[in-house]
C-alpha cells in the first residue's frame, strides 16, 4: 500500500502537476463526506476528518465544502468539493450545471441564488475537472439524479467515477452485482466499491477474532481501493485539462496554415 501511495505522489508531484478539482454528488446520507474523509486519511496517513458526516438520511453538509488539505500539505494537487445531499429529482440540473462550470464559492450556502462566476474570482482553478457519484449499497438507486449528473457531465466534458459505499454491509455478491450493474448502466463505467474507514475502525463490543480479522481485511481492501480511485481521479483530471487546452471537439480547417500532423 505504501509503495502505491509513494508512486502516486511521484506521478503527480505537487507544484509540478495541474491541480485537479473533484466534486462529489449523491443522495443524503450516502457517504459523500465520509468518502472524502476516507480519501484524506488513506493518502495522508492521518486519522483526521475533514468533513462532518451525517447519519442515515440526515445530511450534515449544507454548504459547499472545499477540502484542499491534500494540496496545502503537499501530498497531491487534488482539491475535493463536498456538496449537500440531493434528493432523487431532475430539478437539480441547473444547480449541477453551475457547480461543474465553477459558478460557486466554497463555504457559501448551496441555497444562495447569487452565483459567483469562477472567471470573476481571479482563480480559474475552481472549475470542476472530475465528478465522483456516491451511492450507498442497499439504498434505492437515484435514477433521476444519476441521469442529471451524467447529462451535465457530458455537457461539460467531465468524467464521472461512480462509487458504491457501505461495502462492509454486503451480504451476497449477487445483490452487489445487481446494484453495480445499475450504477454502471447510468454512467457507462464500472463502479468502485469500498467502505468507510472511520466506521471500520470502531471495534464492535465483544467482537470475535474472526470478526476482527474480517474487519482488518476490509480496512486493507478499502485503502487499496481508495488509492486506485484517487489514481483514476488524477488521471481523469489531467485528461480534462488537456481536453480544454486542445479542444478536440473543434473541427480542423483544411486550409489551416498550422503544421499539424496528418491523420494516420
Amino acid at each position: 500500500l505504501q509503495a502505491a501511495v509513494t508512486k502516486l505522489f511521484a506521478t503527480y508531484p505537487t507544484g509540478c502537476t495541474r491541480q485537479v478539482n473533484c466534486a462529489f454528488f449523491g443522495r443524503m446520507g450516502n457517504g459523500k463526506s465520509s468518502l472524502i474523509n476516507t480519501i484524506y486519511q488513506t493518502i495522508s496517513g492521518s486519522n483526521d476528518c475533514l468533513c462532518e458526516v451525517g447519519l442515515g438520511d440526515q445530511s450534515k453538509t449544507i454548504r459547499y465544502a472545499c477540502c484542499a488539505e491534500l494540496d496545502l500539505k503537499r501530498h497531491l494537487p487534488l482539491v475535493l468539493f463536498d456538496t449537500k445531499g440531493l434528493s432523487d429529482s431532475y430539478e437539480y440540473s441547473p444547480l449541477i450545471d453551475n457547480i461543474l462550470g465553477g459558478k460557486f464559492k466554497p463555504n457559501h450556502s448551496m441555497n444562495n441564488p447569487k452565483w459567483m462566476d469562477y472567471s470573476l474570482l481571479g482563480d480559474r482553478r475552481l472549475k470542476v475537472d472530475v465528478v465522483v457519484f456516491v451511492y450507498a449499497y442497499g439504498s434505492p438507486f437515484p435514477e433521476r439524479l444519476a441521469a442529471v449528473v451524467a447529462a451535465q457531465a457530458r455537457a461539460h466534458k467531465v468524467s464521472v467515477l461512480p462509487v458504491i459505499t457501505h461495502y462492509d454491509q454486503v451480504k451476497t455478491e449477487a445483490k452487489l452485482k445487481a446494484e453495480a450493474d445499475r450504477c454502471a448502466a447510468a454512467f457507462n463505467t464500472v463502479p468502485v466499491c469500498l467502505a468507510n474507514l472511520s466506521a471500520l475502525r470502531l471495534t464492535p463490543f465483544n467482537a470475535t477474532s474472526e470478526e476482527l480479522a474480517r474487519q482488518q481485511r476490509l480496512v486493507e481492501f478499502t485503502k487499496e481501493t481508495v488509492v486506485s480511485l484517487v489514481s483514476q481521479i488524477m488521471l481523469c483530471g489531467q485528461q480534462h485539462h488537456m481536453y480544454k487546452k486542445y479542444d478536440i471537439t473543434r473541427p480542423l480547417h483544411l486550409n489551416s496554415s498550422s503544421a499539424d500532423c496528418s491523420i494516420m
